[in-house]
């Protein structure tokens, strides 16, 4: 495989990963990864993975790769699907990137992890079975309705209602905690999180609910369980169909403006799973519903709700659903033929050896032959131009040459993709310390906030002229920042104390923060904390947006580029909709709430 650069052990090294061939056939399971110092060509890591308990068969039985590509055109197949890398962008509307049409692999499982049977021609699913013909599904194709956010917060009071009117609350649970946020994912959610508990420790059960905080819909919630021991056995009271009915009734109750713009995911319930080789009955079903736009899905929107097969309640609603997407118009698109001739021209099915799906849910030792679709990632088809990529490549639109291996390059990437931040001459630059203008476009654009031309000069040492004028006039018009003597200082350096209170004022809106007394850890430095920014601190130690290191919080020395980053994505990742994670698929286990 292609040699990958990366820094191992503070040295510049190339990493190779070779492939374990079988009968001149490859067995990705067994593999060998050699990593290499790139300037005195030594060894500095090897990690072999191989079984040697293995029996391969002959692939003299196997149906030829002109078969194989015959089944994947016509039992296969490509649909029509909007995909946008990292879900939801917190750019500005105005700047939002428009949302990609894409030819993608249906919807046996999410982006095409399936494969071909190479003894049988059987279509495998991400389970090891055969997987079903999906049948036709209707997909609503109604223009959805602009959603008007009013300004107004709920009042805690006001939020605690809503959740009396959606969810069930066990009599034995108390209200623990309550959290106020203003978050930048679907149309600048501003949220309200609850969290009930039978003792103020969380303990073993928990319920977590977010509400959102201008509209009153509830976002999502979960019923948690960690009780030690081996899962329960409860009679299954209401079959997958009933449960599915519960969960549609509570759709339309819970989102009713939103009911008629998804369609379910269908798949098949497995009636086992298995616990420590053991196997259980699943104790709740899960049902996916994507959204649906112009009749074609969005997996990165979707609702999910889980049905208790014992009771009927509801266990858990989740939705990610952001307001404010811009989608690619599906008029003068390719024809699915082309689309699939374009992407079989760029990569065949590949003949390779797997294990076979364990009956106990274990590890297991039967090896079999099948058709891979892909090589690495899953491929997928622009319905515009006919390029061939990956949602991969997506993730990673802008080209930095600096940041390979760099402690923060997820979180550069991620940003990145999101229009957050770009480089100069394909460089970001990630230890070079940043100014306040530099970090300020960053919380703008992460934020959502756009500039009102209309507005007056904020400072007089941002003229209109300057390249961060817009950004600085949204963060002054937002309450966010309020300078000195109208002085701004926009190529002042900033300290991590200074970006602290600032994200954490972009985190709180209006609303105070909660924190306890004193810090949550000892820092042998934590008194040159300043009085202002104490609060601050605080919090976003509590909530892990900052971290210490060997007993120092170092919070007043200058931030680089790379570390103002990694604050900010923390930041979004206590702000965004705690339930708004991508579309589930399958059905939920008791494994996944009980921990034994």
């Amino acid at each position: 495989y292609p040699k990958g650069y990366a820094i191992y052990n503070g040295q510049n090294t190339y990493s190779f990963l070779f492939e374990r061939q079988v009968n001149g056939t490859a067995f990705p399971e067994n593999t060998m990864n050699v990593t290499v110092n790139a300037e005195n060509g030594k060894v500095v890591n090897y990690y072999c993975n191989w079984d040697n308990n293995l029996t391969f068969p002959a692939l003299d039985q196997t149906i030829k790769s002109e078969e194989a590509e015959k089944i994947f055109r016509e039992k296969i197949g490509l649909q029509l699907t909007y995909i946008s890398p990292y879900g939801w962008s917190p750019a500005p509307v105005a700047n939002k990137k428009t949302i990609g049409l894409y030819y993608s692999v249906g919807s046996y499982s999410s982006y095409g992890f399936m494969a071909i049977d190479a003894n049988t021609g059987t279509v495998l699913d991400g389970t090891g079975q055969e997987a079903k013909v999906s049948q036709k599904v209707y997909r609503p194709v109604l223009d959805e309705p602009v959603i008007s956010m009013p300004e107004k917060a709920l009042t805690l009071e006001e939020a605690k209602a809503k959740v009396r009117d959606f969810v069930v609350i066990p009599s034995e649970y108390k209200l623990q905690s309550t959290r106020y946020s203003e978050g930048w994912g679907g149309s600048n959610q501003k949220v309200w999180d609850f969290q009930y508990s039978p003792n103020a420790y969380g303990g073993e059960k928990q319920l977590n609910v977010t509400v959102n905080a201008a509209t009153g819909e509830v976002l999502g919630y979960n019923v948690w369980d960690f009780s030690r021991g081996e899962p329960e056995d409860k009679p299954v009271n209401y079959d997958i169909n009933k449960c599915q009915k519960i969960a549609k009734d509570y759709l339309k109750r819970a989102v009713p403006g939103k009911a008629d713009y998804v369609s379910l995911l269908e798949t098949s319930a497995p009636q086992v799973y298995y616990y420590n080789g053991k196997a259980k009955t699943p104790p709740s079903y899960n049902f996916s519903f994507v959204r649906n736009v112009r009749g074609i899905p969005f997996p990165m929107n979707s609702i999910n709700i889980e049905v208790n097969n014992n009771t009927g309640e509801i266990m858990s609603f989740r939705q990610s659903w952001d307001v404010d997407s811009k989608f690619t118009e599906n008029e003068d698109t390719i024809s699915p033929e082309e689309a699939m001739n374009k992407l079989l021209a760029a990569e065949k099915p590949r003949l390779v050896y797997t294990r076979k799906q364990s009956e106990d849910g274990r590890q297991s030792s039967v090896v079999m032959p099948v058709y891979q679709l892909y090589t690495d990632f899953p491929k997928i088809v622009d319905a515009k131009t006919g390029k061939v990529t990956s949602d991969i490549e997506l993730q990673n639109p802008v080209k930095l040459d600096d940041i390979s291996g760099h402690w923060a390059e997820a979180e550069i990437r991620q940003l990145a993709a999101w229009g957050v931040v770009s480089g100069t001459n394909n460089k970001f630059y990630p230890d070079k310390q940043i100014t306040r203008a530099e970090f300020v476009t960053m919380l703008v654009a992460a934020k959502g906030i756009e500039n009102d031309p209309k507005s007056a000069q904020a400072f007089t040492d941002v003229p209109k002229s300057s390249w961060c004028y817009g950004a600085v006039q949204a963060a002054s018009q937002a309450g966010l920042v309020k300078g000195s003597g109208g002085r701004f200082e926009p190529n002042q350096i900033i300290t991590k104390q200074e970006i602290t209170v600032l994200l954490m004022k972009a985190l709180n809106g209006e609303k105070e923060p909660e924190v306890s007394a004193g810090l949550p850890e000892k820092f042998k430095d934590e008194n040159t904390i300043a009085p202002w920014a104490r609060m601050s601190v605080t919090q976003a130690l509590e909530l892990g947006i900052i971290r210490g290191q060997n007993g120092y919080l170092k919070i007043t020395v200058p931030a680089t580029r790379a570390e103002a980053v990694v604050m900010l994505v923390r930041t979004l990742e206590n702000s965004s909709n705690t339930f708004g994670f991508g579309s589930g698929m399958g059905y939920g286990y008791g494994a996944t709430r009980v921990y034994g």
